[in-house]
């Protein structure tokens, strides 16, 4: 039971490897570089470090910054970050960074770190790096800051941005993920490094994002993450805190469902099944299940952000696109007992240009390719019990306010979970699922009615974060329960 949570659930035994947040050629765009008070864009420029573009970085009358949109997000503890970019022109320049933490109740502080070495820059390529050890805080976002002196002139090219890590040091978990009713303490978080007396830094990031070196006496609802970092390499321990009804409600169904035997479990889905795997709504399920069923159930997720229902049927036959085959590889060398279908967020997404009136997929394909991709299951998994998930509500406040200002710019937008044409396409999943006995879990009506804005990623107006997941985890276990 320990082994199983601590490989599949919350990736609570493996430690956070280092990412590339930016990396930047020119060759179509500035790669989220700005400047106030001078000039960017990207131009062709002969001799290019690689390929034929370069920034053009061109500063005022003044020492001028060029920076970047939010990078790593994602909120690292204690990351050691690294910028690189290759600089040629006239003038001086200085490599830097920047940081924004969140200091709670909307308020946020942010920090500039500049190299105190200032280039001068000539007719030939140098390369420039500045490094930071965000030490002791867990940043909401990194950002690029490079300085050009008053007048001066740069092209850049090959800009990087990254953590970086001691690769001769190792750190993973010793206590597994959990969820968690509100109000009970974390429980003692352990982890393990190599060598054993190397030096940690641990940090708790609170549902809110802000963090502090302890654990909280308390939790609210929400993701708390137990980080521990060891030279640039973290590894971190995940509990889902869910409100006092909530989890009551969650474990008395998870409590019902009972599986006389060992059941394989296949999702197929699109995004909002394949984003944030280690802590989304199949990994909750799969804490569930083995809480009160030890080791008697297996997660197959096979979601592919992007899917809608025809692109499904395309690479069950082997003939969708080649770079995500790899999540249908070997997909049915042992039967199922339980597939779940979950599409619509995609199928039914609308564009602007048609005044979101018309879906990506019509009504009638909907209807069409879903049932032969029931028809295909059957044949694979005789006596597999098909349940086909409704489309997710969306955010559609905020998605209103974004298509507002993409109205007034004159720019293209797309909509997701527009009300109209997610119930259409409900309809017409139905439909299939009536012709070919397949069962039908509708959650959306509840879903919209009940959502807010903390079900739903940040600056997203469709994609699931903690709140969501558990939402969905719940409503999945509910009608298990009462559908067996």
């Amino acid at each position: 039971m320990k082994k199983l949570l601590l490989s599949i659930f919350f990736l609570s035994g493996a430690a956070l490897s280092a990412q590339v947040a930016l990396k930047a050629d020119f060759e179509r765009n500035t790669g989220y570089l700005y400047s106030k008070g001078g000039t960017v864009k990207a131009v062709p420029a002969s001799g290019a470090k690689s390929g034929k573009k370069v920034l053009s970085f061109k500063a005022g009358n003044k020492e001028t910054v060029l920076t970047s949109g939010t990078m790593m997000s994602s909120q690292f503890a204690s990351p050691v970050v690294r910028l690189t970019f290759f600089a040629r022109g006239n003038g001086t320049i200085s490599p830097g960074l920047s940081d924004g933490i969140y200091l709670g109740k909307g308020k946020y502080k942010y920090k500039s770190y500049d190299s105190k070495e200032k280039i001068t820059l000539t007719g030939q390529w140098q390369k420039i790096s500045f490094e930071k050890d965000f030490k002791g805080t867990a940043p909401v976002g990194v950002y690029v800051r490079i300085r050009l002196s008053a007048a001066g002139a740069a092209e850049i090219d090959d800009l990087l941005l990254e953590t970086v890590e001691d690769k001769s040091v190792k750190i993973s978990a010793g206590t597994p993920g959990s969820i968690l009713k509100a109000g009970t303490p974390l429980p003692v978080c352990k982890f393990k490094t190599t060598p054993a007396d190397a030096e940690v830094t641990k940090l708790f990031i609170a549902p809110d994002r802000s963090f502090s070196a302890h654990s909280p006496a308390r939790t609210e609802p929400g993701l708390y993450r137990a980080a521990a970092t060891v030279k640039g390499k973290t590894a971190e321990i995940l509990f889902s805190v869910l409100p006092q009804k909530q989890y009551d409600a969650t474990v008395q169904a998870a409590k019902k469902i009972k599986f006389k035997e060992k059941t394989r479990i296949l999702i197929l889905g699109d995004s909002i099944h394949d984003r944030n795997r280690g802590r989304n709504t199949a990994d909750k399920l799969l804490f569930w299940f083995n809480k009160f069923q030890p080791g008697k159930v297996e997660i197959r997720n096979a979601a592919v952000s992007g899917d809608y229902i025809t692109l499904i049927e395309s690479r069950l036959n082997g003939k969708a696109r080649k770079h995500e085959v790899k999540k249908y590889a070997g997909l049915f060398n042992k039967p199922y007992q339980i597939i779940f279908i979950a599409v619509g967020s995609n199928d039914n997404r609308t564009w602007r240009k048609d005044d979101y009136k018309k879906p990506l997929v019509s009504f009638a394909e909907q209807t069409a390719s879903m049932t032969r991709v029931i028809k295909f299951l059957k044949e694979r998994n005789p006596g597999a019990r098909i349940i086909l998930l409704s489309p997710v509500a969306a955010h559609e406040a905020y998605q209103e306010k974004r298509a507002s200002n993409a109205s007034k710019r004159n720019q293209p937008y797309v909509k997701f979970g527009v009300p109209a044409l997610t119930r259409q396409g409900i309809a017409s999943q139905r439909q299939a699922a009536k012709a070919t006995g397949a069962e039908y879990l509708d959650y959306y009506e509840n879903m919209r009615k009940n959502c807010d804005a903390a079900f739903f990623a940040r600056n997203d107006v469709i994609h699931l974060d903690e709140k969501g997941f558990s939402y969905l985890a719940q409503k999945i276990l509910e009608y298990l329960a009462t559908k067996q």
